[in-house]
Order: structure tokens, then C-alpha cells, then sequence
């Protein structure tokens, strides 16, 4: 059984000592985050694959938003379905042992000026997420969001 742990981090590379003691405590099999505000070459790889953690997979995006998925077990990149409709890094996922990950960041609104836009886009952009998922992989044994 695998051990998953998620955390909206708000910048990998603010906050790596703070990833590297949690992995070293926690010591979960894969670790999704969110919110890794960095493109894909200045994610902190060397940083994870010194705590063990040497399969990742990142979708990044500068400045803002970007997912990724670290793992002590092997994982394999697979296609995340489109579901934001700005084409922001906001879902990543990777096949590991056997069961498909997804990791995702769904927008909460703190840094949105306009509320009423997010009310209109954030509860679709979900439920338009979690159909999707359902839709695709509807023989998926679990599909269960978690939050840390």
C-alpha cells in the first residue's frame, strides 16, 4: 500500500528544507504538491532525489501555479485530462504502482481580486475535474482528494 501525502506548498524552492524534513519524518511513498511556482528546469530535483524521492514528475509554470509528483517508487508521466480551461499547470499525473495519480491545485480565491469570476469559475472548473476523472476512469478502484 502506498503512502501519499499532498501539500500546497506556495513555492518549492521557498520552502525545500521544510519538504526535505517533513519527507525525512512523514517518509510517505509520493508527494504531491501544489502551487510549486517555478517552470519545470528550476524545480529542485537534486534537493528530492537526495531524500530519496528520485522519480518526479513536474508541470510547472513561471511565477505561478505548477504541480508536481515525487516518489521513492517509480512512477510513469501519463496524460492529464484538459480540464482548465486558461491552460494553467494545475493537474499533473503519473502511474504508480499500478494505481493512476492525479494531483491537482484547485483554485481557493486568496490572491483572485475578482470573487464573483472565481464563485463562477472554481466550482466548475472542479466539477468539470472530478467528471472528467470519473468519465476516464470510471474502472478506477479510488478516487479520493486529500488535503494536508
Amino acid at each position: 500500500m502506498l503512502k501519499i501525502a499532498t501539500w500546497n506548498i506556495n513555492s518549492v524552492r521557498l520552502r525545500i528544507g521544510m519538504v526535505c524534513r517533513f519527507l525525512a519524518e512523514a517518509k510517505p511513498d509520493v508527494l504531491c504538491l501544489q502551487e510549486i511556482k517555478c517552470r519545470d528546469g528550476e524545480f529542485p530535483s537534486k534537493a528530492f532525489k537526495e531524500a530519496g524521492y528520485k522519480h518526479i514528475h513536474v508541470v510547472g509554470q513561471k511565477g505561478w501555479h505548477g504541480v508536481a509528483i515525487v516518489s521513492r517508487v517509480k512512477l510513469e508521466p501519463v496524460e492529464a485530462p484538459a480540464i482548465c480551461p486558461k491552460r494553467e499547470a494545475r493537474i499533473a499525473a503519473a502511474l504508480i504502482d499500478g494505481i493512476e495519480v492525479h494531483n491537482l491545485y484547485v483554485p481557493a480565491g486568496a490572491d483572485v481580486p475578482d470573487r464573483a469570476a472565481l464563485r463562477r469559475h472554481s466550482p466548475l472548473w472542479a466539477d468539470r475535474t472530478l467528471r472528467s476523472l470519473l468519465v476516464t476512469h470510471h474502472s478506477a478502484s479510488a478516487i479520493a482528494p486529500a488535503m494536508l
